[in-house]
């Protein structure tokens, strides 16, 4: 079984995340994206720009990515960032 883990980050973080996943034996690749993130603020969205970092692993591999996301990819503030876990049915390759 496999998990899916994305994570919201500052940008300035994740070369920090990702040292601490490659320590990791049997991290497949990770994906990293810009993304935009609207926030209210006092009746008036607001546009922050942040990172999202995906990666899909074995069941056995989740708790350690989540403790390296946790330790080097958070500022201490709330709603800087957050992670989400999704079940994996199946992955597939995009050639046959």
């Amino acid at each position: 079984m496999k998990r899916e883990i994305k994570a919201i980050l500052q940008p300035f973080l994740v070369p920090k995340v990702l040292d601490a996943l490659h320590e990791i034996p049997g991290i497949p690749a990770v994906t990293v994206s810009e993304t935009r993130t609207f926030h209210l603020d006092g009746g008036h969205y607001q546009q922050v720009v942040q990172s999202k970092l995906e990666v899909i692993v074995p069941v056995e591999l989740l708790a350690p990515v989540i403790e390296a996301i946790q330790s080097h990819g958070g500022t201490g503030r709330p709603d800087e960032g957050f992670i989400v876990v999704i079940p994996v049915e199946s992955v597939l390759p995009t050639a046959r």
